[in-house]
């Protein structure tokens, strides 16, 4: 229930800058992924709740947990790290192996993958995915192809609404159809529904959101999976028997 420290380091890519300071969550700026690992396992109180909220790229995470692997501080720990969805990166490199790190419970979010859905379009692409690509090793996630389909998909009927409305097809007449939310089309990862406020939701309304458990199997374990799914499929819970509410952007 509270943050017991916030760190920033010195990353690898000196083109990427650093977080900014935080000092009302008494941040630590610590030189190297080294000393950040070990002062990770020295702030978490052994066999406590205790949870690291990574908000870093891949590479880094990469660093942290083989820096772990070695540090005194961590021996006997097992650490719980929740991160974004860049570690999906991290999760889906065939050069990580997720058994070299057997201290730590790895969370991460996502976009909805189709293979994860209920609705006829995603299951047909997948079926075209596979066929187009048959050698292409698809069991860990497919949320970025299926993100890059979707977005080509909504900005094709964009532009075929402004075609209608008989205007000349540029980047600001398609926006002013998202922004009119005229887009409303049942996608590979869930019903795209569009509701005009672009400039505060860059995402369709509902769009549906997982958190997954990383366990170093062929496939992630869903443990979170929220949103419009399909038109008429909506996940407002999760969890055993559906008990917890899903979240929602509201205040």
């Amino acid at each position: 229930g509270e943050t017991v420290r916030t760190y920033s380091y010195v990353v690898e890519d000196p083109t990427l800058p650093l977080p900014a300071p935080d000092p009302a969550n008494q941040e630590v700026r610590v030189p190297s992924l080294d000393q950040l690992a070990r002062d990770v396992c020295t702030s978490l109180e052994p066999g406590s709740d205790g949870v690291v909220f990574f908000t870093s790229r891949a590479q880094q995470l990469a660093g942290m947990l083989d820096n772990m692997r070695n540090a005194p501080a961590c021996t006997g720990q097992t650490v719980t790290v929740v991160g974004g969805t860049d570690i999906t990166k991290f999760v889906q490199n065939p050069e990580v192996d997720l058994g070299r790190y057997p201290f730590v419970r790895l969370y991460y979010g996502a976009f909805a993958s189709p293979t994860l859905l209920e609705n006829n379009v995603a299951r047909q692409f997948v079926d075209d995915y596979r066929a187009a690509y048959p050698d292409a090793d698809i069991a860990i996630d497919m949320s970025d192809p299926a993100l890059t389909y979707d977005a080509v998909f909504s900005l094709q009927e964009a532009a075929n609404e402004a075609w209608t409305a008989r205007l000349p097809i540029t980047a600001d007449t398609v926006a002013a159809k998202l922004h009119d939310g005229e887009v409303d089309i049942e996608g590979a990862t869930g019903h795209l529904r569009f509701d005009g406020e672009l400039e505060s939701h860059r995402v369709p309304t509902d769009k549906p959101v997982l958190v997954l458990e990383a366990t170093g199997a062929r496939a992630p374990e869903p443990l979170l999976v929220c949103g419009r799914l399909a038109e008429s499929v909506v996940r407002t819970t999760w969890g055993p028997d559906g008990r917890f509410p899903c979240p929602t952007d509201e205040p």
